[in-house]
């Protein structure tokens, strides 16, 4: 790709403030866990003279190191971590594909062989094994590979790290085309090893400067994920697990907290520092190093202030649309798509991902990933949803058949959902067939 033949100069322009020093920083603050913010600003505060640190974190306390509360009725971690494994969370979108009975069979057989960070590492030899066991052409296993691709955490289903990255990449959902397609050029052809980069010759092949390939890098660093199962392994126990915000009833009116605001580390700019910087007896090469540094320590202060701000519209508006799970709790959650928060915000849908994806809010029913709270779409309900319908359904229509239960959900519901899907919920219900019901 050659920068001066296939872009326009705004192109280059907008490329340019997209990868800018600043811009990174402000998105890996945004993409940050909690506990990962204080690790930030620590090492800001030891490094940077201009950082000070004006209110010290008090959310560890409060929550225990692990995220437990001390002398609470909530276990953060046990809450947390009771979610679906990684390969019953791709059975649970298997299901809801609407595939014919041998296309399903294969796709579970795929999902069945992810490993622990969602790789199929040993994809030849089972392509073979599929096409042997199911009778069908390698092609076939290769279109299933592509649908199991296309699920989430997004990277599952790749063959490679080269691959996951590329996958994100794809279902990243940018404002800037030129910027997705640099990504890609960048991962596909000259990222073979990510330990040892060659930013000179990657810049000279790919005819930009050497700048542009140092924030592409930053950017891959900072905001694609090299492990996509990571969430749903049992190390999760060992990670710090915070609670950003605390919703909560008072008197029947839904109140809610920025923990992070109230409870968590501040920092302020040095004032000894900046009267240095005025300071007429300061030689020039001293004023230059601190201006340096004041405007590495604005720049923090800048994105945390953002940051309590975005993510104060984010959840407020989340829990707005979420009132009824707050109330009588999980069944009640509605569909919410991030594209949606994204315009509602006025941002991109990508920093939205990222953002859910690494805070927790504090409820009456437990603490939870925000992303928890913006369950995907199917047929205008969630899968509890659905479940809790089909549990009813059998119930109150004990002699009838799943098969009869579909044509009942699509006629009285609108849900064209399939028959193995009914029986897999009326299942997980704890209801019986037709057959022992009747």
């Amino acid at each position: 790709m050659h920068l001066n033949q296939n872009v326009t100069q705004s192109q280059i322009q907008t490329l340019k403030q997209l990868l800018s020093p600043k811009m990174i920083q402000m998105l890996g603050t945004f993409s940050l866990s909690y506990s990962d913010l204080v690790d930030q600003i620590s090492e800001a505060a030891q490094e940077n003279v201009f950082v000070e640190v004006s209110q010290n974190d008090e959310l560890f306390s409060m929550y225990g190191t692990k995220g437990s509360s001390s002398g609470s009725d909530f276990d953060f971690t046990d809450s947390v971590s009771q979610g679906t494994s990684l390969i019953g969370f791709i059975h649970d979108q298997i299901d809801l594909q609407h595939l014919g009975e041998k296309d399903t069979q294969i796709l579970t057989y795929l999902a069945d062989h992810l490993d622990s960070r969602g790789f199929l590492e040993n994809y030849v030899e089972l392509k073979v094994e599929i096409s042997e066991h199911f009778g069908i052409q390698e092609r076939k296993v290769h279109d299933m590979l592509k649908i199991l691709q296309t699920f989430e955490p997004d990277g599952v289903g790749a063959r490679s790290l080269k691959e996951c990255l590329l996958i994100q990449v794809k279902h990243y959902d940018f404002d800037n085309q030129y910027l997705q397609e640099l990504l890609t050029e960048l991962i596909k052809d000259y990222l073979n090893d990510f330990e040892n980069i060659d930013i000179t010759t990657i810049a000279d092949k790919m005819d930009i400067e050497p700048e542009g390939v140092e924030g592409l890098i930053a950017f891959i660093r900072n905001n694609l994920n090299p492990n996509p199962g990571i969430g749903y392994s049992s190390t999760q126990l060992n990670q710090h697990i915070v609670p950003s915000f605390e919703v909560h009833l008072e008197n029947g009116v839904i109140k809610i907290v920025n923990l992070e605001e109230r409870h968590g580390v501040k920092i302020t700019i040095s004032e000894k520092y900046t009267q240095l910087i005025e300071d007429p007896n300061t030689d020039a090469e001293t004023k230059a190093f601190l201006k340096q540094k004041l405007q590495a320590a604005q720049t923090l202060k800048d994105n945390l202030e953002n940051r309590h701000k975005n993510l104060d519209s984010l959840i407020h508006y989340v829990v707005h649309k979420q009132t009824a799970f707050v109330h009588p709790g999980l069944l009640f959650l509605e569909p919410l798509l991030q594209k949606d928060i994204a315009q509602h915000l006025a941002i991109s849908p990508s920093t939205v991902s990222r953002i859910v994806s690494s805070k927790y809010v504090r409820t009456p029913h437990g603490t939870f990933p925000i992303k928890a709270l913006c369950p995907r779409s199917h047929f205008g309900k969630t899968s509890e949803r659905l479940k809790l319908i089909v549990s009813e359904l059998s119930e109150k229509h004990p002699t009838l058949s799943d098969e009869k239960l579909r044509k009942l959900l699509q006629h009285e519901f609108g849900l064209p959902i399939a028959r193995r899907t009914v029986a897999k919920y009326r299942a997980l219900s704890g209801v019986e067939s037709s057959y022992n019901r009747s």
